[in-house]
């Protein structure tokens, strides 16, 4: 187990049209136990919806697991989950990517690595996504 722990960027992402943008993996989270992890959306021209999802990955993103799902309309927002890894999980969960329903979340495991990834449904102006994770 390495010594895991500070504020890492999870990106910041320009939203312009409907699409799945992805941050990159923030990778060599070994030995991580809990995150708490900050989105915030400034949307200029609304669109839609967006939908941001904070993931977890135990083989360097080969399988992305959703952890969260945070849902925004027309207003900027700022929006934060929390994780631990010492949750008990007494039973199997299936890995989903940009799938768990709005504004849920599911705790109880972190991989090594950590990222984010926006489904944007309708055309934005000047909209960016922000994620912050305070990992330990």
């Amino acid at each position: 187990m390495s010594d895991v722990g500070g504020v890492y960027d999870l990106g910041d992402l320009p939203i312009t049209v409907s699409a799945i943008y992805e941050g990159d993996w923030v990778v060599e989270l070994d030995g991580m136990i809990g995150a708490t992890i900050q989105v915030t959306v400034r949307i200029g021209t609304p669109g839609i919806k967006l939908q941001v999802y904070v993931q977890t990955s135990l083989d360097d993103g080969s399988t992305p697991i959703d952890l969260g799902c945070l849902a925004f309309t027309d207003t900027g927002a700022t929006r934060l989950l929390n994780f631990s890894g010492l949750t008990p999980k007494l039973t199997a969960v299936v890995p989903t990517d940009g799938a768990i329903p709005d504004n849920t979340a599911i705790d109880g495991f972190l991989g090594s690595s950590l990222r984010i990834k926006v489904v944007s449904d309708g055309t934005y102006g000047d909209t960016l996504v922000t994620a912050r994770s305070a990992v330990r």
